[in-house]
């Protein structure tokens, strides 16, 4: 549709006057922003639904007497605020101290990216929940379009906190079915948490090691 009927149209009607393949002035450059435009209005009206009906449901569940499932973990296998705000803390801290070097970002921008993060992961896990789809992508547009406005003009701190906000959606979507099927299994969810720290500690290193050698055998662009 675009490149038959769209493109053509703009020719005619000069609004992209130039070079098809000319991205400032040919049809090409007028596409690529108007799809822009198309998904980052899909993605907005998408992330505002679900949490208004988030929203809703918290508010209906308050008024209501709604019985509480207790957790079928014993208290000396569950993970107490004392463990895991902390760790929250210090990965927001380490987050930002590697970043803001690497891409010449200010700690206030990357703050930003990681706050942001942490409101669409629960978005992001309240959907795959649901729907068994995270919407990752839609999550990081989101992000780009907000990071338009607190950093204009600014295209690697766009991509940096369309990454982040992206990040935190997938880990958080995936650390919660990893966490359903230990609730299914009656695994201990400390266990888990340990063995997530492990992964982690662990993913950090081979990933390093694996990208100094891909990077020695080929040369990467």
């Amino acid at each position: 549709v675009g490149w038959v009927v769209l493109a053509p149209l703009a020719k005619a009607e000069g609004w992209a006057d130039g070079p098809i393949h000319d991205v400032a002035t040919g049809a090409r450059g007028w596409l690529l922003w108007v799809s822009l435009a198309i998904m980052l209005a899909d993605s907005v009206v998408s992330l505002v639904l679900l949490s208004a009906k988030v929203l809703l449901q918290t508010l209906r569940s308050n008024g209501q007497d709604v019985e509480e499932e207790l957790d079928p973990a014993p208290p000396n296998q569950q993970i107490t605020w004392q463990i895991w705000l902390p760790g929250l803390l210090s990965a927001s801290l380490l987050c930002t101290a590697i970043l803001s070097p690497m891409f010449d970002m200010s700690p206030f921008e990357l703050a930003v990216a990681v706050l942001f993060s942490l409101l669409v992961a629960v978005l992001a896990v309240r959907a795959l929940g649901e729907t068994d789809l995270n919407p990752v992508s839609g999550i990081g547009k989101v992000s780009q379009l907000l990071f338009a406005v607190v950093s204009p003009g600014n295209v690697v701190a766009n991509l940096v906190a369309g990454a982040v906000a992206e990040a935190g959606a997938i880990s958080a979507g995936d650390m919660m079915q990893d966490l359903q099927c230990g609730h299914l299994l009656k695994a201990s969810p400390r266990a888990q948490f340990v063995a997530q720290l492990v992964g982690t500690a662990t993913s950090c290193v081979m990933v390093v090691v694996a990208w100094t050698l891909y990077s020695s055998a080929y040369e990467i662009p």
